[in-house]
């Protein structure tokens, strides 16, 4: 997935993708081929758990939902022997005397092979919800939680996972390369598909910017506290922030552009004077939006980086200071 989503990466920027439809039809017909593929020769959608950037993506910032389906563990130990919700199984009779005719459906079993019962977190749930079909016993439920609260229990970290998360962070950088070079008085830098010597390089550096200056951070604070949990462990706090940073840079091209997709849409079939509406805002309400979302993921971050840390606030000072600038940085960049 980590190198799936910085190939993804180089061939956007590079090749500009967002304002080509080839490519991008061609990076469309590339994700579907995998699923495909990957559908005929294996069981359980492989590639969205396993392979497809873009499922690793949205399995980690699942981690963040207000909703999770689980189910109690005690009602399955001992009233459940089919397992038709994690195996499969036929239509099954309810007991109860208010069933209702879509519970004990037959289904398939869950997509992702994941028992709900043993979920630790919604990395590994699509909320398909055929658990909740196929259950008789009523066990399984959908449930409203405290977001990040995957993070805050028992909570499963691999450094995949956590590269991945750096990645996005750094994609936002390498989103605004040309504000970042005219910083350092590079302006003049082509970074272009002609110019892969050049292109890839600063590309690459951009995309691995927050993961070393997080690593300096985090070498700072264990310095401060030798007690401080591992960087891996630490990483996850940024996963609000990541979350938020990358919505506020699309916030501008969500509000100001996707409302205009009947003209356009009408325009490439060759109906251009249909008048048909479109809503969308101007750059003010945009950047508003942009501002509330870094704020809000920068506010939305302290509360696990002290949780999973458990150390005190000056233990947390130079991560906190992390978190303030890249917030400042990014808003430096899309203002």
């Amino acid at each position: 997935m980590l190198a799936g989503f910085g190939v993804i990466y180089l061939w956007e920027h590079l090749w500009d993708l967002p304002h080509s439809a080839a490519l991008s039809a061609w990076l469309l017909l590339a994700i579907t081929a995998g699923a495909a593929i990957c559908s005929l020769i294996y069981e359980r959608r492989l590639w969205c758990r396993y392979l497809c950037p873009i499922g690793g993506m949205n399995g980690m910032f699942a981690k963040l939902a207000l909703l999770e389906v689980r189910s109690t563990q005690q009602v399955c130990g001992s009233q459940c022997s089919s397992f038709g919700c994690y195996k499969g199984s036929p239509a099954t009779a309810v007991s109860f005397a208010d069933a209702l005719p879509r519970e004990g459906q037959a289904t398939g079993g869950c997509p992702l092979y994941s028992h709900p019962a043993q979920l630790q977190d919604n990395r590994d749930c699509v909320l398909c919800m055929t658990c909740l079909k196929a259950c008789p016993h009523r066990s399984v439920q959908v449930n409203l939680r405290f977001p990040a609260s995957d993070l805050l229990e028992n909570h499963r970290e691999f450094w995949a996972e956590a590269a991945l998360l750096l990645l996005l962070l750094g994609g936002v950088f390498m989103h605004h390369d040309l504000q970042i070079l005219t910083w350092f008085g590079w302006e003049n830098w082509i970074i272009d598909s002609e110019h892969l010597g050049l292109g890839i390089p600063v590309v690459l550096l951009l995309l691995s910017a927050p993961a070393l200056f997080i690593g300096l951070v985090h070498g700072l604070s264990y310095q401060i506290d030798p007690q401080m949990p591992r960087f891996l462990t630490l990483t996850y706090a940024y996963l609000p922030l990541t979350l938020a940073t990358n919505l506020a840079h699309y916030i501008p091209a969500a509000v100001t552009e996707a409302g205009q997709i009947l003209p356009v849409t009408a325009r490439t079939l060759g109906f251009h004077d249909l008048n048909l509406p479109t809503l969308t805002a101007s750059a003010d309400v945009a950047a508003f939006l942009q501002g509330t979302a870094l704020l809000a993921g920068l506010l939305f971050s302290l509360y696990p980086l002290l949780r999973i840390s458990q150390r005190p606030w000056l233990s947390n000072l130079p991560h906190v200071f992390a978190m303030a600038m890249l917030t400042l940085v990014c808003a430096q960049l899309m203002f």
